[in-house]
């Protein structure tokens, strides 16, 4: 179960990656966590169709890519990589169907818990405010930040 969580963790960073770099390329933001200071507006669309939009939100934006939905708060740092266990399952429901089984929050309650508890996911950077949580690197071959 952890290699499926996992991977699973991958493509919802991929994702945010993918996202952030719409919002970089189509609203010419180099860091899309200082959104504020661009006069970028909160809510939006990133195509001339209308069909990719998006929503920032406290420390974080919510972007609806064809694939589907993706929402994150940007991490220490500008960071991109960070998660909780609310945006993954939001994920599960709305951004993948790779991964039926993380539909059920059981499931990924108990996944997520258990990768935590084995120093899979950690949180380094409580110390400076970001709550999120960060594959640790021994789980992460592909190290993804900014």
């Amino acid at each position: 179960m952890h290699d499926r969580l996992i991977e699973f963790i991958r493509e919802y960073q991929m994702r945010v990656r993918e996202a952030a770099s719409l919002l970089q390329t189509n609203k010419g933001l180099d860091n899309p966590m200082y959104w504020r200071q661009a006069g970028i507006e909160q809510i939006g669309f990133l195509d001339p169709e209308r069909q990719i939009s998006y929503q920032f939100h406290g420390s974080g934006c919510r972007v609806s890519l064809p694939s589907g939905a993706v929402d994150w708060d940007f991490g220490y740092n500008g960071r991109l990589d960070g998660l909780n266990l609310w945006f993954l399952w939001c994920f599960a429901q709305d951004g993948t169907d790779n991964f039926p089984e993380f539909k059920n929050k059981v499931s990924l309650d108990g996944a997520f818990s258990a990768a935590v508890s084995q120093g899979l996911i950690r949180r380094p950077f409580i110390a400076f405010q970001d709550d999120l949580y960060y594959l640790h690197e021994g789980a992460s071959q592909n190290k993804s930040t900014k």
